[in-house]
């Protein structure tokens, strides 16, 4: 199913010798380099040493990355299932966000364009820190929860929305969200 490099492939991996190897020097630069080279602003150091160990390991092949990209989205997708589960104490529920975010079109990038790595990585940190804040109320459940958001960030800037959504499932999780069946989901009094 590959579909090779596209578009921003060629500027933020292919054109990019300098992901290749893992010398001091160049894993330092990933900290304060963009992307795509300053084609773009941006700060995805994760991005940047996940494709680093990719080139490095498997060449300039878009096979790896797409296999990469696939299975991330997949635990995004079980993550999702998990912390609706969670939050609504549904297995109904959680079946269908995970199943409609798994399928979603929005999420083809997933498959199509390697440099959006930065986009599941974010993702997988993020929801994997909110189904800890769900879970866990303790000082070692929150120094993990503020390590896995940081991670988020680290991946895409847009990792940032990460204190607000803890905060917000944290809320929730003390209103008690009300379960599947007080909902009636698919009746007239929802």
């Amino acid at each position: 199913f590959s579909t090779g490099f596209m578009l921003d492939d060629y500027v933020a991996i292919l054109n990019r010798p300098d992901l290749v190897g893992w010398s001091w020097h160049q894993v330092s630069q990933d900290f304060g380099a963009t992307i795509f080279q300053n084609y773009a602003p941006g700060f995805r150091p994760l991005q940047t040493l996940a494709t680093r160990w990719l080139l490095t390991t498997f060449g300039p092949r878009p096979m790896p990355f797409h296999i990469l990209m696939g299975v991330l989205h997949m635990g995004a997708a079980c993550l999702l299932w998990e912390l609706a589960r969670l939050l609504f104490r549904s297995r109904r529920i959680a079946f269908l966000a995970a199943l409609m975010f798994a399928l979603s079109p929005v999420g083809i990038d997933a498959f199509l364009f390697s440099s959006g790595l930065s986009n599941q990585l974010s993702l997988c940190f993020l929801a994997l820190s909110l189904v800890v804040a769900v879970r866990t109320e303790s000082l070692a459940g929150d120094i993990l929860c503020g390590i896995l958001g940081l991670l988020a960030i680290l991946a895409k800037e847009s990792g940032i929305v990460f204190p607000l959504l803890v905060t917000l499932v944290r809320y929730e999780k003390h209103q008690r969200l009300p379960s599947a069946r007080s909902l009636q989901i698919g009746r007239a009094h929802v």
